[in-house]
């Protein structure tokens, strides 16, 4: 049995507490739209590092690494089990692309991990291993670090990217949830659909400079970065939007799913 490879835009941790909202409703179908993994190794936005690292805890405590929310997020608890042993494969696995991997055998999983895989996997049965990202290296960097664990997939383990297809908090409207993206917004993400879905790789790896807005739409690199890990893990593939939306105008919750070349 084999598994796709996601990005995910998980949008603000407050979509935990809105099970009606388009996002985490899509979360909640695409996990039953999948076999259920062995195990997720999830790239998230929100641990950030020179070089990768890889969480080995076991069990996998969540971290409330945000502030000014609804208290009732800070109750919440999602503890699923770690996998040791797949964190050393992917320690391996991820020297052909960087010497210097180390193991976390302490820290939990940050809300871009968490939040997503709660309402994809309330149960928290499954077993997950969190890998940080490097903000400090190029998108090729970040392609190659899912190309070398692309093969997981064939072991029923589950590759996703966390982060957002747009991400400007300094021209959000946190005061309108539902407002409208902006022209430069929305021209971003569909420019992001076209370019993934016709399998233009360099264009995408190259969207610094040949995107529309992309230095507005990323003012910093880190909530992109997993997608590029995803579409390496996907096998050199094209991309299938899966979801679309937005959230305060500036941040777009669009998903994608990656499959090998055919």
């Amino acid at each position: 049995m084999s598994q796709p490879a996601l990005f995910l835009s998980h949008g603000s941790p407050g979509i935990a507490l809105m099970p009606g909202d388009p996002t985490p409703r899509f979360l909640g179908h695409l996990a039953r739209s999948l076999s259920v993994p062995d195990a997720v190794v999830v790239f998230s936005a929100h641990w950030r590092s020179e070089h990768p690292l890889i969480s080995a805890a076991d069990p996998q405590p969540i971290i409330h690494d945000f502030r000014g929310f609804d208290p009732r997020l800070y109750a919440m608890t999602y503890e699923p089990p770690g996998h040791p042993d797949l964190a050393r494969e992917i320690a391996v696995r991820l020297t052909m692309v960087d010497k210097n991997i180390l193991l976390d055998s302490h820290r939990g999983l940050d809300h871009g991990a968490w939040i997503p895989l709660m309402l994809m996997y309330p149960e928290a049965t499954i077993p997950v291993v969190q890998v940080s990202i490097q903000p400090g290296m190029s998108p090729a960097y970040h392609y190659d670090l899912g190309a070398a664990l692309s093969s997981l997939k064939q072991k029923n383990i589950l590759i996703i990217g966390s982060g957002g297809i747009t991400h400007n908090l300094h021209e959000a409207l946190f005061d309108d949830y539902d407002a409208m993206p902006p022209q430069w917004v929305s021209d971003f993400s569909e420019w992001m659909k076209k370019r993934l879905e016709a399998g233009d790789k360099e264009a995408v790896l190259d969207y610094r400079e040949s995107g529309p807005s992309a230095r507005a739409n990323h003012p910093t690199e880190e909530h992109i970065l997993p997608l590029f890990v995803a579409m390496g893990a996907g096998g050199g593939g094209k991309g299938r939007r899966l979801h679309t939306g937005a959230m305060y105008a500036t941040v777009m919750t669009d998903a994608y799913e990656f499959t090998p070349a055919r």
